[in-house]
Protein backbone atom coordinates (compact mmCIF):
# COMPACT_ATOMS: atom_id res chain seq x y z
CA UNK A 1 0.00 0.00 0.00
CA UNK A 2 1.46 3.34 -1.01
CA UNK A 3 1.60 6.45 1.12
CA UNK A 4 -1.13 8.07 -0.96
CA UNK A 5 -3.45 5.06 -0.51
CA UNK A 6 -2.86 5.10 3.27
CA UNK A 7 -3.62 8.81 3.35
CA UNK A 8 -6.88 8.35 1.43
CA UNK A 9 -7.84 5.39 3.62
CA UNK A 10 -7.20 7.38 6.79
CA UNK A 11 -9.30 10.29 5.48
CA UNK A 12 -12.14 7.89 4.65
CA UNK A 13 -11.97 6.36 8.15
CA UNK A 14 -11.95 9.76 9.84
CA UNK A 15 -14.91 10.94 7.78
CA UNK A 16 -16.82 7.72 8.55
CA UNK A 17 -16.23 8.18 12.28
CA UNK A 18 -17.32 11.82 12.08
CA UNK A 19 -20.50 10.96 10.18
CA UNK A 20 -21.25 8.19 12.68
CA UNK A 21 -20.84 10.65 15.54
CA UNK A 22 -23.22 13.11 13.87
CA UNK A 23 -25.83 10.40 13.31
CA UNK A 24 -25.63 9.26 16.94
CA UNK A 25 -25.91 12.83 18.26
CA UNK A 26 -28.90 13.52 16.00
CA UNK A 27 -30.57 10.33 17.20
CA UNK A 28 -30.12 11.28 20.85
CA UNK A 29 -31.28 14.81 20.19
CA UNK A 30 -34.48 13.94 18.35
CA UNK A 31 -35.45 10.56 19.78
CA UNK A 32 -38.28 10.84 22.25
CA UNK A 33 -37.12 14.22 23.48
CA UNK A 34 -40.62 14.76 24.86
CA UNK A 35 -40.00 11.98 27.41
CA UNK A 36 -36.59 13.13 28.64
CA UNK A 37 -36.26 14.15 32.25
CA UNK A 38 -35.69 17.73 33.28
CA UNK A 39 -32.00 17.23 34.22
CA UNK A 40 -31.30 15.56 30.87
CA UNK A 41 -33.02 18.42 29.05
CA UNK A 42 -30.99 20.98 31.01
CA UNK A 43 -27.81 19.13 30.04
CA UNK A 44 -28.96 19.21 26.44
CA UNK A 45 -29.67 22.94 26.72
CA UNK A 46 -26.25 23.81 28.16
CA UNK A 47 -24.51 21.62 25.59
CA UNK A 48 -26.33 23.29 22.69
CA UNK A 49 -26.79 26.89 23.83
CA UNK A 50 -23.77 28.26 21.94
CA UNK A 51 -23.55 25.96 18.95
CA UNK A 52 -27.26 25.45 18.19
CA UNK A 53 -29.41 28.06 20.00
CA UNK A 54 -32.67 27.00 18.34
CA UNK A 55 -32.38 23.43 19.61
CA UNK A 56 -31.27 24.75 23.00
CA UNK A 57 -34.45 26.82 23.18
CA UNK A 58 -36.46 23.71 22.27
CA UNK A 59 -34.97 21.90 25.29
CA UNK A 60 -36.12 24.72 27.57
CA UNK A 61 -39.58 24.66 26.03
CA UNK A 62 -39.79 20.91 26.70
CA UNK A 63 -38.82 21.49 30.32
CA UNK A 64 -41.55 24.11 30.67
CA UNK A 65 -44.08 21.75 29.09
CA UNK A 66 -43.28 19.21 31.80
CA UNK A 67 -43.02 21.75 34.63
CA UNK A 68 -44.44 25.19 33.76
CA UNK A 69 -43.19 26.64 37.07
CA UNK A 70 -39.56 25.50 36.63
CA UNK A 71 -37.81 28.71 37.70
CA UNK A 72 -34.41 27.89 36.21
CA UNK A 73 -35.97 27.14 32.81
CA UNK A 74 -37.96 30.38 32.95
CA UNK A 75 -34.80 32.31 33.79
CA UNK A 76 -32.73 30.60 31.08
CA UNK A 77 -35.40 31.12 28.42
CA UNK A 78 -35.61 34.81 29.23
CA UNK A 79 -31.79 34.98 29.01
CA UNK A 80 -32.00 33.09 25.72
CA UNK A 81 -34.26 35.79 24.28
CA UNK A 82 -31.89 38.49 25.55
CA UNK A 83 -28.86 36.77 23.98
CA UNK A 84 -30.74 36.73 20.69
CA UNK A 85 -31.29 40.48 21.04
CA UNK A 86 -35.05 40.02 21.41
CA UNK A 87 -35.82 42.11 24.46
CA UNK A 88 -39.52 42.41 23.59
CA UNK A 89 -39.99 38.64 23.62
CA UNK A 90 -38.01 38.32 26.86
CA UNK A 91 -40.20 40.90 28.57
CA UNK A 92 -43.42 39.41 27.17
CA UNK A 93 -42.36 35.94 28.28
CA UNK A 94 -41.53 37.10 31.80
CA UNK A 95 -44.80 39.04 32.07
CA UNK A 96 -46.77 35.99 30.97
CA UNK A 97 -45.01 33.77 33.49
CA UNK A 98 -45.49 36.33 36.24
CA UNK A 99 -49.23 36.48 35.51
CA UNK A 100 -49.44 32.67 35.55
CA UNK A 101 -47.30 32.21 38.65
CA UNK A 102 -47.06 35.51 40.57
CA UNK A 103 -45.33 33.93 43.57
CA UNK A 104 -42.66 32.16 41.53
CA UNK A 105 -41.46 34.65 38.93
Amino acid sequence: MTGRQRFILSIVLIMSAFIGFIVIEAYHLYSSSEKKSVPILFNQYYRLVKKNPIEAKRALELILQQDPQQNKAIQELSYWYLRQGDTKSALAFLREKHQQFPNNV
